[in-house]
């Protein structure tokens, strides 16, 4: 009876860890489509790392002015 609930409590666990984790990573998708446009000198703020390693900007980055 024991070995059941506990098979079952940690299917719970692996059930809302799986949920919380496709719920998170849409949240960091949203995030990351929000703040891809702004300048440089605000990138350097929001982000953690460098927005690109190529030296010549994407296309969207002329189209913005940035």
């Amino acid at each position: 009876m024991i070995d059941i609930l506990f098979f079952s409590f940690i299917k719970d666990i692996g059930k809302f860890i799986i949920i919380f984790l496709i719920i998170f990573c849409g949240f960091m998708f949203g995030l990351n489509n929000l703040f891809w446009y702004y300048k440089a000198s605000v990138r350097s703020v929001v982000e953690v790392g460098p927005p690109h390693s190529s030296g010549d900007g994407l296309q969207a980055e002329k189209f913005f002015g940035t």
